[in-house]
């Protein structure tokens, strides 16, 4: 397991360096340190709350064959990187979402769990603005602390 978690920290790093985000890489030459922690983060929550989210994916939204999973593992890697080359901030986990609605959509749209789409759409819509509530309120606590 520790190999495993060390090879997703390095990756992720990698990814990060050389998907043309050049503030991430910036940040990886001036403070490695800063750029393990929150790889770190990234690969802890995966490790803890990525199974559970993968088995929703994976099981919850749509029957799947094998080549649906790869059409849609392919649609998301294709357009997380073009994001990336492009500049544009994606959720991985959203771009994932919606490819395996459109493989359900393209396959068997009467077998789509709509109630779990509706879910993933109040997600979204929710957690931007949550995220950016919870982030101002970090910023002023830490500023007053410092």
């Amino acid at each position: 397991m520790r190999k495993i978690l060390c090879l997703a920290l390095a990756l992720s790093l990698a990814g990060a360096t050389l998907s043309g985000c050049a503030q991430t890489g910036e940040t990886v030459r001036r403070n490695p340190n800063t750029a393990i922690g929150a790889g770190a983060g990234v690969v802890g929550g995966a490790v803890i709350g990525g199974l559970r989210v993968t088995t929703s994916l994976a099981e919850k939204v749509t029957p799947m064959e094998p080549v649906g999973g790869l059409a849609a593992n392919l649609t998301t890697a294709l357009l997380v990187t073009a994001a990336a080359r492009l500049g544009v901030p994606v959720s991985t986990t959203h771009v994932s979402s919606g490819a395996i609605v459109g493989l359900g959509l393209g396959s068997a749209p009467a077998l789509l769990n709509w109630r779990t789409v509706r879910h993933y759409v109040l997600a979204w819509v929710v957690t931007l603005p949550v995220a950016g509530l919870i982030s101002a309120l970090a910023v002023l606590a830490l500023t007053r602390l410092a």
